[in-house]
């Protein structure tokens, strides 16, 4: 059967739908891979089995590991989970080392606050559960997920260059009966430059936030041009000691090497009027800046501290939380 055949098999026409498959990849209203595809793999964890090929639906690998081990570097290959329900559940931190190798969830929640076929993790590695090493690599549809008792972890953490997030979660809950604690991110950003994510969901309200930890969080070491557009920052902080907590981060001396470009954020707290958090919260950082474009804002209200090393246009007063004391241009006024 044709790459076309196989596709249509599991609902991705060429031409229609929320994945494109052509010379060069498509992935709608996301990035196209300039180069063209390479051999395109599946996973199946509910009916794969590894003595397969995976190279069609029928012939999916059972597990991740597997499937990774399929990929050629560089050959913009393309790794795609057929979701039927069952999670890819890691039990070990797993690292994604390979560049221009592409990982597509099929079957996933997409379009709302929830989205992504899900990858949980119950390692305890707390510099990243879920770690992309390589560089100019692509993510589509997968929502992360820590779903063990500790809670000083990252679930994904990026230190390759280049790399692209669509239409995906970063979901830094777990599942002890206290929630979370300060250490607890859904996505650490550090040394990477060009990291893009397209209406991404960072955060969510499956477990309560309780402490001050943020959901994206920059450094220690310098980044450089990051770039989210129509992205969701979620949390339910119903209690007012849990204002401290901040959507994201810029931990003190990490860099923004060049901009921090956010289009069209939006920051929630689900949980009320009780605490209304930091939308950010700015380290004593030295180079770069944030430049943040019609932000909305519910039940949030500021920027913590360094002010000056964000500009926001067209803000929007959204009641009872906004951006306070931020003036379009701090240089000039």
């Amino acid at each position: 059967m044709s790459i076309a055949g196989s596709l249509r098999k599991v609902g991705i026409n060429l031409r229609v739908g929320h994945l494109q498959i052509e010379r060069p990849l498509t992935i709608k209203a996301g990035i196209t891979l300039p180069i063209g595809i390479g051999t395109i793999y599946y996973l199946d964890i509910t009916n794969g089995s590894n003595n397969n090929n995976g190279l069609s639906p029928s012939k999916a690998f059972a597990t991740l590991a597997k499937a990774y081990t399929a990929l050629t570097t560089l050959k913009n290959d393309v790794l795609v989970i057929l979701y039927h329900g069952d999670a890819v559940a890691l039990t070990a931190a797993f690292t994604w080392a390979k560049s221009s190798c592409h990982l597509v969830g099929v079957g996933g929640p997409q379009g709302g606050i929830t989205k992504g076929v899900p990858i949980t993790m119950t390692s305890a590695t707390a510099t990243g559960l879920f770690v992309v090493s390589g560089d100019n690599n692509t993510f589509h549809n997968i929502h992360w997920s820590h779903l063990g008792t500790s809670a000083a972890l990252i679930s994904v953490s990026i230190t390759g260059d280049g790399n692209t997030f669509n239409d995906s979660q970063f979901n830094n809950m777990n599942n002890a009966a206290s929630a979370d604690e300060a250490t607890m991110k859904g996505v650490n950003l550090n040394g990477c430059n060009n990291t893009s994510f397209f209406r991404c969901t960072i955060g969510g309200v499956e477990t309560e936030r309780t402490d001050g930890a943020a959901d994206l969080t920059i450094g220690p070491d310098t980044i450089t041009d990051l770039y989210m557009e129509d992205c969701v920052f979620i949390a339910k902080l119903d209690a007012a000691a849990d204002a401290d907590h901040a959507f994201i981060e810029q931990v003190a001396d990490a860099d923004m090497g060049g901009v921090g470009y956010l289009v069209r954020p939006t920051f929630i707290n689900a949980g009320g009027i009780a605490a209304n958090p930091d939308a950010m919260t700015i380290g004593a950082a030295t180079a770069g800046f944030w430049l943040i474009r019609d932000p909305l804002l519910v039940y949030v209200t500021d920027i913590a501290d360094n002010e000056e090393m964000v500009w926001v246009t067209n803000r929007h007063d959204t009641s009872p939380g906004k951006f306070e004391g931020i003036a379009i241009n701090p240089d000039v006024t």
